[in-house]
Formats: structure tokens, C-alpha cells, sequence
């Protein structure tokens, strides 16, 4: 089908190929020379074609195509089977002028059909992971029987995907061409319906006396007794893969094809694979490719297509990188049909790929390794890729922690610089000099020095880390991250504190071992850092002060630093997190009293490790059980991270600022610089709105105000004169405005074409029409936010008028300017004003009207792409996309943006399921990307969700491990994170009431290393969580202080007993800081129910709350005794738990029951029996609908 397109000519064919070069090739917008690129990127697309057949290439084809093009052209509307003829036809003639042949004369006509029997030459237990039915000797076997002769696509049957059409097709060919090989592979793995057909033409091949091509099954369940069918004896030579690599090399040398260069790279997980391509042989101008869970062709084939397009002069070079979880046998076919067939196509798209012969493609291949079958490397490389195994058998890099050491760049110097001076004593030399001189350590020139200092310090104080090259990255980033203060000027300048640098040095090296093996899977974590604000000043982070070793309590000189004044009634894990993440103290305390977040000590400690995982540029997954406050963590995280720029951006203060820079924006520029210059235009609006400002409502405007017969917009001729230009504010000084026209007529007309004439002369070019604010590029510092009234204000002065201003009424004028400057007007009087001026400009000028609509236009473009965290919703997109610029739509957009546009978020979380695809994964992170590398300086948190229910985890490695997605790279400033349920093996399930595992699946070895466990808060943590919870908590009404008190108690005490006994008897994951959410919440809602009574009852919210979340859940003892459990706990036994601190309990949840459950609130059937039973379902569903309902109002 795509050769007929493209051998049509035809203005509805060229739209088509027009569009399909756009998409291949990046073929841009339609130009003067587009017709000339249409017919060079067409000869292009057909060599591609012609490659594939079994044919020499000893030049380019490309000179014979062009000939033939002329005289081969197809008309439009043509029949399908005229379309085929001159294909035919075309290919015929280029056969001839090319002097190839594909079909000879054959003399024999005997039926030559060969069984070969295929066996497994791999036995695992595991047939799911890392399956290929493709193994060695099956391909050695494959590449033996084509005589000499490479085959083309079209000669092999790979029956895994196929149709019936796709059968009869191939069996055509065999008819066909009977001088030809044709090989049908995978019967085994057919359907049993197309296994018959294949069968039935086997049948009819053996009938027929016409010759027809020698035909290879291959099979491991066939047997030789169907007629027709011969044994194919299979040698050792046909298994010996040094032969075949040898005669491999012979045939690409005697068909003068230039062979790829493949260079496959080896290693077990964590040995540096990926850092060493990277490193070593990827160029920046390297197509990257990688191949997870699937393996698409059009995307491989679009990619390969588009990069040979870009380097027709140059030495083309791929990057594969492969997944461990990557469809092998598809990987294998593909790559025999690319390397060895020199051609790849995607049967469902018809795109074709085929590598030239005129120039070499390097291709980089990293295999992946599978540790279940405990193979080695070369073994594991055979039973992955056995293709791979026989073609590139002179280039396979195998990588091991031996082999390829620790990369030593710029960073890794460093820290062996600070540790060779920790080890010979120099780190705690002084200046020497009366004189307050900085000293410095030399650099280290030998790597390999580096390199054993590094070594050396693992060795001696992680003896016991689980070492490979993650470990070892990980451990030298955390360090380099604190050895950067030997370069600050609290150390080099040091002349008082002695031993100051092996003092910190001995701490930093047991923070670095600490970060790289922390788990908070259980309460023993450590809890002593030295922290460190952008200047690399020193703090001290601690739980204890008198645990702190002596040497640390010498540098702060023996006093506690927690007890300065700058700690006084502040929480002193919150000031040293804004010390991290170099905000202001009071700057996070609000956000995170806006969040309700509650910092415990635990809370804080994994910030801090958080933090320093995103300073190193770690990853960081985390392992825990539901509803522990992973995502509740990281989003609390993302806002410190940007505190300093989301100060300036939260919703409240937002709104504040849009309307403030609006303000001045019509203060300064368009009364200042527009009507000020037209005197009585400015009279008429002040006239007009002379009534509001007031506070009268006597007049408004409205669109039946606006003259329909002068609504100009910029979808006529004016779009050339003015959406095509770029908008200058300092025009309004350059330009002398015309003088009030009062009356219709020639002279007007003639006046208004002269002024347009004047605009569009000092008008830029920006095609404004097409648009969209997400891509606008306007000059702009990224390092530093635009000011709030920099753009319009500062730079344009009010230019000395000429024109006499008399009839203003210059008191309402300053008093409109001076409260516009003080922004005390809302978004309804700033659109009110806006709506008056454009009406006033509408009766007078229409060039006056046009720059309007054009400067609020302008305007608002700005105002989205210089503030980075301001988003535009759909509506607004949409008006400033469509280009139809009256004062209807002026005034929408302005109110649009007054009113609706809302703050970006930093913090992004994508929920996964199984049914979450690589296309729903690249819609979530394309524009979190682009946000990303639009506002370098902004740090966007991107939180994974249950990553490893996911079916394509491959591509999370890919993200996780390489920064790249789909061959891309992403941007520094993105920090991504994730969060896992364990894996928990429970022998015994049937008499569980709560399912305690997870349906998950393993992690890549890559993504195991990235992981930090994350346990359920310890008694001491939850004591502190629901303290500052309970102290926190407002139920909207007013205590006395003995109330409030017993609230506090009462709650704090009965939750701390609901989880401690349901963790207990349940099961450490049954219970979690979700709960103690819920409790809170149904507390309010049971209160906000029953605030009228006269006498508040505390103890009846705080008991069907605690009923509802703890005491429902659990059996009665009649139904454990029915089913003959004796382990799961009862009701029962929690009410008598829960009686100590609420004596009421159980009384207060019957009466309840009784109460609700009656004919009043719910229509009975007649004979149920309203047993206990009914009644807690009926309460049960009714409170959970009110409870989902609560939550959403709220």
C-alpha cells in the first residue's frame, strides 16, 4: 500500500504523502521547495522498499528510481488491481535496469520438503520469565540452509503472528519462486486451526508436478510419517556457531555488503553496563532506543528512518537498550531480519527499514541479565539472544565489577582527594601564616589512586554493604555531597576549632555508609548528621545530645545547638530541613500547617534521607505497607523543595498577585500610555465608569453596549496587519496617535488606514495566530523569576502630551490610577474597566480598538509564559488559540485569566495497575518533562504509585536507572520516586479475614538497589503522630479547656489501643495512619450531626468513629465459633479493650444501633428480623456512603 502512494501522483496522493513524510521525517509546514523535498524524500522511502528484496546493492539506487519514477506513475482512483500491475510492472523494469534477477529456470520438479526437528537445548522451571523457543541451535541450523545466500524477509514464515492470508500469501511464493529457499518457522506455537491450513498446503505442494521452492518446517512436535514430508539430518556442522560467524563474514565480503557493527555489551545487574556505554562509546548525536515490555516495530522502524534521514554524511551509530523483561522471541526475530535479511519491516503500519550498503551502522547492544537460572554471562547471553551469540561473536564486552572499576570523573576526585588528607593526618593542618589565607589540597592526576582511596574506605568502615557498582555510586555521592565543605571557608579559613577536619570526615564517612544501607523497616535507624545549608555551613541534626560523641560536642563547644535562640519555640527538625532546602523557617512551617502534615522525628529523618537522595541524583523507591504515608511524605517533600518558589505561588497568595500585576498593567500601560494620549476618549471612560467606582450600580456595561456593526476582529484581513506581528508596549510613545474622529466618513477611513499603516511599520513578526501560551518564547532570566512589575512598568515613561486635557475630570483620574496602583480593585472591576475601554475605543477609533484587543492578547502571553508555575485552563487555551480577537472575546480572555487560571503543582503521582500502558506512562511524563526543561531551576517531584503491579517494569528500569524514556533523556531537575508493597509469602490463607500479601511482582536487580524500606510507625512515633494530631485537631466549635483536655486524652488513648490491637491480632499491615485519619474525619461528621443537642457528647462521636473503623471489621465470637476459628479476634474482646478508655463503648454503639436502624430511617420487608447482624450492615453501608460523602465535600 505505501508503494502505491508513493508512486502516486496525484494532489490528493501528494496531501497523503505530505502528511506521512511529516511524521516519518519531520517534514516541516508547506514552503516554496516543498515539492522538491516531497520528490526527494519518495525516491528516499522507495530504496527502502527495493532493499528488501533478494537483491545486490553495489550502488545506490537511487539514480535508476528517479528514471523509472517518470514513466511509472500512478493516476488517481485507480482499481486495486491496476494499482498491482504497474507495481509489478515498476519492479520488473527496475530488476532489468538494476541487472538483478530474483527467478530462474528450474528443471526439477520433485517435491522438496524437509522436516527439521528442533530441541530445546534449555530447561528451566521458570517458563514465563526470559522464554525464547529461539536457541542456538535452531538459528545456527536456520543460517546453514540458505546456500551461501542471504534471504530476504520474504522467505521465512515466523508463525507466532500470522493470519490465513498471510499462509496462502507465503505458499504463493513458493510456487512462485521455485528457484528459492523458503523456511516456515514456530509451527508448534501456532493456533490449531492455521496449523491445519499450513499442513493442508504441505499436502497440496507434495500433489502438484509444477516445481516450486525447497520448503524447511521447523518442528519439535511433527514427525516425518506425513507424505511428502522428508527428514532433514542435522550435522554438527549445522550447530557449530564458529562456522557459521565464519561464513557469515565470507558471504558479506563476497556480495561486497557492508556489514553492521555490532558491539554487545554483557554484566550482571550493577557492574556499570549502562555508565560504560554511556561513558565510552555513546556520541551525542547516538539514536537511543530502548526495548521493554514491548517491542514495537513502527516506533523502532520510525526512529531508524528518521535518524538515517539526519545522517546522510555521517557514521550512524544505535544504542539498544534491552529490558530484562523485553519480548525475547519477537527481539530475535527482529534483529534476524534486520542484521541477517539487512531489512526490518512492521507488517501492521507497512514501514520498512533497510540498512544501506554504502555506508557501516554501528549498534550498541546491552544485554540485560536474567539471575534465576543461575547462569554465567556468555550462557545467559546464549539463552537471550542466541542470535546475537553467532553474528557478533568477535565483539561481546563482558562487564564485571572486576573488569570495569569505579568511573573517576570530577566529583569521585574530590572525594579522594579529602580522604588521602584524612588518611595521612594532613585534613587537620591550620593556616601556618599570621595571615587569614585559604588552603587548598592538590588535585589527584592518577585515577587509579582515586580509585583505592575510595576502595579503601569502603573496605575499612562498610565492610559488610552489599557491594556491587550501585553501592559503590551511591556510597561515593553521599560522600562527595559532605566532602564539599573542606572547600568552603568554614574550613579552609579555620583557625579555632582544632581537629576540625578529621572530626567531621570521621562523620561524614559513617553518614555516607549509613545513607547507602538505611532501612526504616524497624525503629533502630541512625539519627545523628551533620547538616549542611548552601553555603555548606555546619548544623547538627540529633535526637539525643547526650549520645552525640565527644568529638562533635568539640565543635559546637559542649553546648547543645538545639538550644540557641534561633531553635526558641520552634520545631527543631523543621529548621534544619529549611536549612536543606535553603528556605525560610517560617516559610515551611506554613506549609506545612496548610498541609496538616505532621513532622515526628521519624517523619523527619526520612526527609532528611529523601533530600539527600535527590542531592546525589539517586532515585529512590520506597518498600512499605499500605497507608504507612508515602505519598502524604513526598508531597510534603515537593513543597520544601520549592518553598522558595511556591511561596510566591500558592493559590491564596497567587490570586493576590495576577490581580496586582493586572492592575499595573492597566495603570501604566494602557490609561498611562493609551487614553492619557487621547483626551477625550479618556473623559468618555471615566464618564462611564465614574457610577462604579463610586459605589453605585446605576450604570454597567454590557454586551448590548457593544455596536455590532464595529466589532472588529482579526479573522478578516486584519490578521496579516496584526496577528502576524509581534506587539510593542513602547509603541504607544513612538507612534503619535490620531486626533478623536467624531464623524463617519471618507476623510475617518482614510485617517484609520494611515494610522493601521503606521502600526504595522513598527510591528515585529511572531505569528501570534498559531500560538498556543504552553509554547510561547518570550526573552526571559531562568535563573530568576520575573518581577511581579518589571516587564510593563519600569522601562516605559509617560510621554509629555501635546494634547490639551482640560475636560478631564483629573481628580476621578488620579483616584482610578492611585487605587489601581494599590490594587484594591477585584477581578470584577478590573474586567469592568477593561469591557468600558474597548466599548469607548470601539465609538471613536478602530486602530485604538485593534491595538487593544492586541495588547491584552499580548498581554496575557506574557503573563503565562514568564511566571513558571501558572497554568492556563482549557478555555482560556482555547480563546487564545483561535484567533478571533473582538471585544466579546478580549474581555473572556482577561476574565479567564483573572479568575481561572491556577498554579501548577510540583509534586505529580501516577497511580499503577496492571492495565497502565507505556503509552498512558508517556502521556504523564511528556509534559512534566517539558515543564522540566523549560524552568531549570524549579524541582519537580514525579512519585510512582505500587510500581511493581505494573506490566511493564522494564520501562520504569529505563527511567529509574538510565534517565531516559523510550531513548530520551530526561531532565536533571525531575527527582523521581516510587513506592512498592512488599512481597509476603503466607503459607496458610483459607482462614484469614484479612489478606495480609500483596499481588506484586519482582523488581529488575537495577531498581533493587534503589530501594529503602519503610515499616509500619513503632508505638513510640504513633504515641508522638497522634499527639500533634489530636493538639492540631479542630472541630469548629469552642471547649473549655477540661474539655478539650479530655478530648485529647480520650482519643489519643483509644486509637493508640485500636492499632495496637489490631496489629497485634491482625497484622502489623492491617491497620495504619489511614485509620487515624478516618477516625479524625468521622469524628467531625458524627459531631457536625448532633451540634444542636444541648449537651455535647464526646464520647458518642469518639465511639462510632472508633465502631466504624476498628470494631466492625471484626468477627463476632458466635461467627468465629460457626466457623471453627479460633485465631482471628472478636468484637468482643476489642470492645473490652476499647471499655478502658471509653467505659461507655459498648452501651453507646447498641443504643446507636437501635436508634438508626429502625423503621424510620429504612423501608423493613416484612418477617426480617432485625438481629444485630442487620442492623450493623444497614449502619455499616449508610455510614460508609455518608462517610465517601463527607470526604468529597470536604
Amino acid at each position: 500500500m505505501n508503494m502505491i502512494i508513493l508512486l502516486t501522483n496525484s494532489t490528493a496522493d501528494y496531501r497523503i504523502k505530505h502528511q506521512l513524510f511529516e511524521k516519518l521525517y519531520l517534514l516541516k509546514t508547506a514552503n516554496d521547495n516543498d515539492e522538491e523535498n516531497i520528490f526527494s524524500l519518495m525516491i528516499y522511502s522507495l530504496e527502502y522498499y527495493l532493499r528488501t528484496l533478494p537483491v545486490n546493492e553495489y550502488d545506490s539506487f537511487e539514480d535508476i528510481i528517479s528514471d523509472l519514477y517518470g514513466n511509472h506513475t500512478l493516476e488517481h482512483d485507480v482499481s486495486v488491481d491496476t494499482s498491482l500491475k504497474h507495481v509489478d510492472r515498476f519492479l520488473k523494469e527496475f530488476l532489468n535496469r538494476s541487472k538483478q534477477s530474483i527467478q530462474s529456470n528450474v528443471t526439477h520438479n520433485e517435491s522438496q520438503q524437509y522436516l527439521v526437528t528442533v530441541i530445546s537445548t534449555y530447561h528451566t522451571s521458570d517458563q514465563k520469565t526470559c522464554e525464547c523457543a529461539l536457541d542456538i541451535d535452531t538459528f545456527c541450523i536456520l543460517l546453514n540452509l540458505f546456500n551461501d545466500r542471504f534471504p530476504s524477509p520474504s522467505q521465512i514464515l515466523w508463525c507466532s503472528e500470522l493470519n490465513e492470508e498471510d499462509i496462502h500469501l507465503f505458499f504463493s511464493r513458493i510456487r512462485t519462486f521455485a528457484n528459492m529457499i523458503f523456511v516456515i518457522m514456530d509451527i508448534d506455537q501456532m493456533h490449531p486451526r492455521l496449523r491445519e491450513i499450513i499442513l493442508n498446503e504441505q499436502d497440496l505442494l507434495t500433489k502438484s508436478r509444477e516445481p516450486h521452492g525447497i520448503v524447511y518446517y521447523f518442528s519439535r512436535e511433527l514427525t516425518t510419517y506425513r507424505r511428502g514430508l522428508k527428514f532433514f539430518h542435522v550435522s554438527s556442522a549445522h550447530r557449530n556457531a564458529r562456522s557459521i560467524h565464519t561464513k557469515l563474514t565470507q558471504l558479506f565480503q563476497r556480495t561486497k555488503r557492508i556489514p553492521p557493527e555490532l558491539h554487545i555489551i554483557c554484566g550482571k545487574e550493577g557492574t556499570g553496563k549502562t555508565h560504560r556505554i554511556n561513558t565510552q562509546y555513546i556520541r551525542e548525536d547516538t539514536l537511543r532506543f530502548s526495548i521493554n515490555d514491548k517491542l514495537s516495530l513502527s516506533s523502532f522502524i520510525s526512529s531508524l528512518l528518521l535518524y538515517d534521514s539526519t545522517m546522510l554524511d555521517g557514521c550512524p551509530s544505535v544504542y539498544i537498550n534491552i529490558s530484562i523483561y523485553a519480548p525475547f522471541a519477537d527481539l530475535n526475530r527482529a534483529l534476524f531480519s534486520l542484521f541477517v535479511c539487512g531489512s526490518l519491516t512492521d507488517p501492521s503500519s507497512g514501514l520498512t527499514f533497510a540498512l544501506p550498503s554504502t555506508k557501516p551502522w554501528k549498534f550498541f547492544i546491552e544485554v540485560p541479565y536474567c539471575n534465576k537460572h543461575q547462569m554465567d554471562i556468555k550462557e545467559n547471553l546464549n539463552y537471550l539472544l542466541p542470535l546475537l551469540s553467532i553474528i557478533a561473536q568477535s565483539s561481546i564486552e563482558i562487564i564485571t565489577d572486576e573488569d570495569y572499576h569505579l568511573y573517576i570523573g570530577d566529583e569521585e576526585e574530590l572525594v579522594a582527594r579529602f580522604l588521602k588528607a584524612y588518611s595521612n593526618g594532613t585534613i587537620d593542618r591550620r593556616p601556618s601564616t599570621p595571615f587569614c589565607v585559604a588552603y587548598e589540597f592538590e588535585e589527584l592526576d592518577d585515577e587509579d589512586e582515586c580509585r583505592r582511596y575510595i576502595y579503601e574506605c569502603i573496605d575499612k568502615y562498610a565492610p559488610h554493604g552489599r557491594r556491587n557498582k550501585i553501592y559503590e555510586v551511591s556510597f561515593a555521592k553521599f560522600l562527595y555531597r559532605r566532602v564539599r565543605f573542606f572547600t568552603s571557608c568554614y574550613y579552609t579559613l579555620n583557625e579555632t576549632i582544632p581537629n576540625l577536619g578529621s572530626t567531621a570526615m570521621t562523620q561524614m564517612i559513617q553518614e555516607a555508609k549509613a545513607l547507602s544501607e538505611i532501612s526504616f523497616r524497624d525503629d533502630d535507624y541512625p539519627r545523628l548528621y551533620l547538616v549542611y545549608d548552601p553555603g555548606f555551613a555546619l548544623h547538627l541534626l540529633h535526637n539525643n545530645w547526650d549520645q552525640v560523641p565527644a568529638g562533635l560536642k568539640a565543635l559546637w563547644k559542649n553546648t547543645d545547638p538545639l538550644e540557641r535562640p534561633e531553635f526558641l519555640n520552634r520545631n527543631h527538625f523543621l529548621k534544619c530541613l529549611s536549612w536543606l532546602v535553603d528556605s525560610k523557617y517560617e516559610t515551611c512551617e506554613r506549609i506545612m500547617n496548610q498541609m496538616k502534615f505532621i513532622l515526628t522525628e521519624n517523619f523527619a529523618y526520612k526527609l532528611f534521607h529523601i533530600h539527600e537522595r535527590k542531592l546525589t541524583t539517586l532515585p529512590l523507591i520506597i518498600e512499605g505497607d499500605t497507608g504507612i504515608g508515602k505519598t502524604y511524605l513526598l508531597k510534603f517533600y515537593s513543597l520544601l523543595l520549592n518553598a522558595s518558589v511556591q511561596h510566591n505561588y500558592d493559590q491564596t497568595n497567587f490570586r493576590t498577585q495576577i490581580l496586582e500585576r493586572a492592575s499595573l498593567w492597566l495603570s501604566e500601560k494602557i490609561i498611562g500610555k493609551v487614553l492619557e494620549m487621547q483626551p477625550s476618549l479618556l473623559n468618555e471612560v471615566l464618564q462611564r465608569i465614574r457610577p462604579k467606582l463610586m459605589g453605585s450600580h446605576e450604570e454597567n456595561t454590557k454586551d448590548d453596549d457593544i455596536d455590532l456593526d464595529r466589532e472588529y476582529s482579526y479573522d478578516d484581513d486584519d490578521a496579516g496587519n496584526y496577528l502576524g506581528k509581534e506587539y510593542d508596549y513602547n509603541e504607544w510613545e513612538a507612534q503619535e496617535c490620531e486626533p478623536d474622529d467624531t464623524e463617519n466618513g471618507d476623510d475617518e477611513q482614510e485617517e484609520e488606514n494611515q494610522q493601521n499603516s503606521d502600526v504595522q511599520e513598527s510591528l515585529e513578526p511572531s505569528n501570534l495566530r498559531f500560538l498556543q501560551p504552553s509554547n510561547v518564547t518570550i526573552p526571559h532570566n531562568e535563573e530568576q523569576l520575573v518581577p511581579l512589575n518589571d516587564q510593563f512598568i519600569n522601562d516605559i515613561e509617560v510621554p509629555d502630551l501635546p494634547q490639551s486635557i482640560e475636560r478631564i475630570n483629573c481628580e476621578l483620574l488620579k483616584q482610578c490610577k492611585t487605587s489601581l496602583q494599590k490594587c484594591e480593585y477585584n477581578s470584577d472591576m478590573l474586567l469592568y474597566i477593561w469591557r468600558t475601554i474597548l466599548i469607548v475605543a470601539q465609538k471613536n477609533s478602530v486602530s485604538i480598538t485593534k491595538q487593544l484587543l492586541h495588547a491584552v492578547h499580548q498581554y496575557v502571553i506574557f503573563e503565562l509564559t514568564s511566571m513558571p508555575l501558572i497554568e492556563a485552563n482549557s478555555q482560556l487555551n482555547n480563546l487564545l488559540e483561535d484567533g478571533l480577537f473582538n471585544i466579546r472575546t478580549s474581555a473572556e480572555i482577561l476574565d479567564e485569566f483573572l479568575s481561572h487560571t491556577h498554579v501548577k503543582p510540583v509534586f505529580y503521582r501516577l497511580l499503577i495497575h496492571p492495565g497502565v500502558t507505556e503509552q498512558d506512562l508517556e502521556r504523564f511524563l511528556l509534559p512534566i518533562s517539558e515543564l522540566a526543561q523549560k524552568w531549570e531551576h524549579i524541582e519537580l517531584v514525579v512519585f510512582f504509585d505500587e510500581v511493581n503491579t505494573s506490566s511493564c517494569l522494564g520501562l520504569f528500569k529505563e527511567i529509574f536507572t538510565d534517565r531516559t524514556f523510550q531513548g530520551v533523556g530526561l531532565p536533571k531537575n525531575l527527582f523521581f520516586t516510587a513506592a512498592i508493597n512488599p512481597a509476603i509469602d503466607i503459607s496458610d490463607k483459607d482462614k484469614l479475614v484479612y489478606r495480609l500479601d500483596y499481588l506484586v511482582h519482582q523488581l529488575p536487580e537495577s531498581l533493587e538497589n534503589l530501594k529503602v524500606s519503610y515499616g509500619a510507625l513503632s508505638l513510640k512515633t504513633l504515641d508522638d503522630y497522634i499527639t500533634q494530631k489530636v493538639a492540631k485537631f479542630d472541630l469548629n466549635f469552642s471547649l473549655e479547656l477540661e474539655q478539650r483536655t479530655y478530648l485529647q486524652r480520650t482519643l489519643k488513648k483509644a486509637i493508640l489501643d485500636a492499632q495496637a490491637f489490631c496489629e497485634e491480632k491482625l497484622g502489623k499491615n492491617t491497620v495504619s495512619q489511614r485509620e487515624i485519619q478516618r477516625c479524625f474525619s468521622l469524628i467531625e461528621y458524627f459531631y457536625e450531626h448532633r451540634k444542636d443537642e444541648e449537651q455535647l457528647d464526646l464520647d458518642r462521636s469518639i465511639a462510632l468513629s472508633l465502631a466504624l473503623i476498628y470494631y466492625f471489621r471484626l468477627p463476632t465470637e458466635e461467627d468465629n465459633r460457626k466457623r471453627g476459628d479460633q485465631k482471628t479476634p472478636s468484637r468482643e474482646e476489642l470492645a473490652k479493650v476499647l471499655s478502658k478508655s471509653l467505659p461507655r463503648f459498648v452501651r453507646i454503639v447498641q443504643e446507636e444501633l437501635k436508634n438508626f436502624v429502625s423503621h424510620k430511617n429504612f423501608i423493613i420487608p416484612p418477617g426480617v428480623a432485625m438481629n444485630q447482624a442487620v442492623c450493623i450492615r444497614s449502619v455499616f453501608d449508610t455510614s460508609n456512603f455518608l462517610y465517601v460523602s463527607f470526604i468529597q465535600d470536604s
